[in-house]
């Protein structure tokens, strides 16, 4: 295993770990919520700077689930922001809640075709 590849595994486990640790906000408190989210923003704004350029040359059902996720980032994060100011609107709630799950199926997917890839 070559050192792309470790890092590439160590960084879809740790963002699959952040996204399970997103889910249980009873658990982590809403404070803990919001760094670990901002974390993950964080991260993967990293991980796209990277493979910009790359985005280009893969294939179209990649490219479909890298726009896809592209998408539903903005939409948790416009709608996280929106949820303290709002004071907890159901209907931004709602919108956070399902565009948090179609986000991590859509992280799920993506590790899964570069796997497929290789």
């Amino acid at each position: 295993m070559n050192r792309n590849e470790t890092r590439d595994k160590l960084f879809a486990g740790i963002t699959i770990l952040f996204c399970l640790l997103l889910f249980c906000k009873r658990l982590t408190g809403e404070v803990c919520h919001a760094v670990l989210g901002l974390l993950l923003l964080s991260i993967t704004v990293v991980h796209i700077y990277r493979n910009i350029r790359k985005l280009k040359y893969k294939k179209p059902s990649v490219q479909i689930v890298d726009r896809m996720l592209f998408i539903a980032l903005a939409v948790v994060l416009v709608s996280g922001i929106l949820l303290h100011p709002l004071q907890g609107a159901f209907i931004i709630l709602i919108l956070h809640k399902l565009s948090s799950v179609v986000l991590v199926l859509g992280i799920i997917t993506h590790v899964l075709q570069h796997r497929k890839e290789k």
